[in-house]
């Protein structure tokens, strides 16, 4: 049971993109997936932010939708990493990718609770 959850809760990440591509098809201004960030589809309200190349433009009424979705498949992350189970990662190298695996689930956390709009600084170093 244990490493089904596992299993299906670190498989579901890829359902990510698809939230990813339908907040930005959402989009009220002009973004696209290669020149923008993921990031400037979270942004809670219309404005514009002040990135080093010049202001970039941002309002995403699916908003709700993407910083949930940062929340929600980092959980995932978390505790489907933490639920492998140990003979799928022995030893050290193990230990040290569940850290990293975890780490990113809670990247992604914070980066669904701080939009870059509300605080560009946190939300960048949360990111990172």
């Amino acid at each position: 049971m244990r490493r089904s959850l596992a299993a299906v809760l670190l498989l579901v990440q890829p359902l990510y993109v698809i939230v990813e591509l339908l907040v930005a098809r959402a989009s009220s201004a002009p973004y696209s997936l290669r020149d923008n960030t993921i990031s400037d589809l979270a942004a809670v309200s219309c404005t514009q932010i002040p990135y080093p190349a010049g202001p970039v433009p941002v309002c995403s009424p699916g908003h709700p939708w993407l910083n949930g979705a940062f929340i929600a498949f980092g959980l995932a992350l978390v505790v489907g990493a933490l639920l492998l189970p140990r003979a799928w990662r022995p030893g050290r190298l193990g230990s040290v990718a569940v850290g990293c695996w975890v780490a990113s689930g809670l990247s992604s956390i914070a980066t669904g609770l701080v939009p870059l709009d509300v605080d560009l600084e946190l939300h960048t170093l949360v990111s990172l």
